[in-house]
């Protein structure tokens, strides 16, 4: 009960869903609220192989999906196949799917007198050329590429760093004694 259901064929934007108000790609989307928190289910259709035949060898690639939803959420628990962005009334869930199978998490609202926001709000991530900057605390920086791999794992001191990266898009999660904040950065 209080289950709803999205079947997307192709990107989507509708301001006035309780919801999700986009969509960048098809996708399937279920969710149902569980008290204050929101248990979300997000799922690529497309299993997406270049050789489509009766039969294939070729594995399905992963694929990456977003969605936005009404509210500002935070992740409560997930398959760690999950970013988030969140701001300005709205949340970005971005999601990489695989194989046909449902990424599910549990997202629960994030609360304006929340004094672990105010730490998060000094975590900046972001790109400059092919370098990735980090402005906070002394903090512990995860660089994950779009399949959830790690690639880079380092502490870094208090202020701005500097780290040189080839591939971009990558999902960076900076850590501090405080807060800890996830980002995707193109």
């Amino acid at each position: 009960e209080g289950i709803r259901g999205y079947a997307l064929f192709e990107a989507y934007s509708n301001d006035t869903d309780p919801y999700v108000l986009k969509s960048d790609a098809e996708t399937m989307v279920m969710l149902r609220q569980a008290d204050q928190d929101l248990v979300l289910s997000i799922c690529s259709p497309d299993i997406n192989q270049t050789e489509y035949l009766y039969t294939n060898a070729q594995e399905s690639q992963p694929v990456q999906r977003m969605i936005r939803l009404k509210g500002e959420w935070e992740i409560k628990n997930n398959a760690g196949r999950v970013s988030l962005s969140t701001g300005n009334g709205y949340t970005d869930v971005v999601a990489i799917c695989q194989h046909g199978q449902p990424v599910e998490m549990t997202l629960s609202p994030v609360t304006t007198s929340n004094p672990d926001m105010d730490a998060q709000s000094q975590i900046k991530i972001f790109r400059s050329q092919n370098n990735l900057i980090v402005q906070s605390a002394e903090a512990v920086v995860e660089v994950y590429n779009l399949q959830g791999q790690p690639i880079l794992k380092q502490q870094k001191e208090e202020g701005e760093t500097r780290i040189s990266l080839i591939h971009f898009p990558v999902i960076v999660k900076v850590i501090t004694s405080t807060a800890q904040r996830t980002q995707k950065v193109m």
